[in-house]
């Protein structure tokens, strides 16, 4: 489940001496019944966490930020949290140290969250972003997820691209074969009459009611690109469940859009027609060339796999430069350009080859 893919990331992250990368907040959209939040109790049940299950859509922004009270001992102002904020942010003693809270992890669930105010959603945003609030930290073992409705419901807000951008996007199938299969399923686990169960397949146009066509609100931007690259070569490494076409598709689409998504997973597809660089360093000349359709992008990952192979630890293999230099010499003009270009700009030592020469010659000819 993609979802779980986020929430493992999110932990490397939280886990992380400096902090680095970013925590992923999975979204589910859907319609009304669904079972967006019973989805995300069944996974937090599932990984053995408490979950907060908090709905926007009857919160004020001082329901998730705090109420603002005078201190006047202090001479400043304290944010009076709810009872269900407590218990997912950091808690101090009066001399100041962290009291962890007892248990495995937490999942806050910001549920009917395009029903709640802008205002609201500005609220939990902050906590989305940065985890932070008023001067309040949300604990490390709390993961951020949300659900909504959006274009199956009236009365939604739309979010912001900022917002929308800062979301991984699942969308709930609830009217293909698929979707009526799993709910069969579901529905056979908790004992309900087997003629309930056929009817949700004899009369699927009833039981799913109409198509609900959701509008892509995520996009592309080199944010959620460098998501959609870390959570590609993490689904690779996970393996098992995590390297499904649909595990993947459906977190790549989520985060970049679908057409952006497709030619992502096409291009990475193509690094597996790129040569071999120990084959390069031992015969430049030998080692063919790609061709065909698909041939420019090859040698364009070509390019940056021997530029960083060439500059592996911070020091250049001057053996290795020579040799991508005479294979690159072979390539289209585009692809040559676009090598020798990379390879200054990282510092290689190319300047004084004769291949270079003569290309930087012919290229100022031109």
């Amino acid at each position: 489940m993609g979802v779980l893919v986020c929430i493992n990331m999110t932990r490397t992250y939280l886990q992380s001496k400096g902090k680095q990368g970013a925590a992923l907040v999975p979204i589910i959209w859907g319609g009304v019944g669904l079972g967006k939040s019973q989805l995300w109790g069944q996974v937090s049940k599932q990984i053995d966490m408490e979950l907060v299950d908090i709905r926007t859509s009857d919160k004020d922004p001082t329901d998730i930020g705090g109420l603002p009270c005078p201190d006047t001992d202090k001479g400043q102002v304290r944010y009076l949290q709810s009872s269900q904020m407590e218990r997912v942010l950091k808690q101090f003693d009066s001399k100041g140290n962290y009291i962890p809270k007892k248990r495995k992890g937490c999942i806050l669930l910001w549920d009917e969250k395009d029903r709640s105010t802008t205002e609201v959603q500005n609220a939990t945003l902050q906590l989305d972003l940065d985890r932070c609030i008023n001067g309040r930290e949300l604990d490390d073992d709390v993961y951020v997820v949300g659900a909504g409705n959006a274009d199956s419901d009236m009365g939604t807000t739309p979010l912001s691209s900022a917002a929308a951008t800062r979301l991984i996007h699942f969308y709930v199938d609830s009217t293909s074969s698929a979707a009526v299969k799993g709910w069969q399923n579901w529905a056979t686990d908790q004992g309900l009459p087997s003629w309930s169960i056929a009817f949700a397949d004899y009369r699927k146009e009833i039981f799913c009611g109409e198509e609900v066509e959701y509008t892509e609100i995520t996009k592309c931007t080199p944010r959620t690109f460098v998501w959609a690259i870390k959570l590609i070569e993490e689904c690779h490494k996970i393996g098992g469940y995590a390297t499904r076409p649909e595990v993947i598709k459906s977190l790549v689409y989520g985060t970049i859009g679908s057409v952006a998504g497709q030619e992502a997973l096409a291009f990475r597809k193509l690094k597996e027609s790129v040569p071999d660089a120990d084959k390069i360093i031992a015969d430049p000349e030998g080692v063919s060339v790609p061709n065909g359709a698909d041939s420019f992008g090859i040698l364009y990952i070509a390019t940056q796999h021997l530029v960083d192979y060439a500059y592996a630890d911070g020091k250049e293999d001057t053996e290795a430069t020579r040799a991508f230099v005479k294979y690159a010499n072979r390539w289209p003009d585009e692809c040559k350009g676009a090598f020798f270009n990379a390879a200054l700009h990282r510092g290689l030592k190319v300047a004084g080859l004769e291949e270079f020469k003569t290309w930087d010659e012919e290229r100022k000819a031109a």
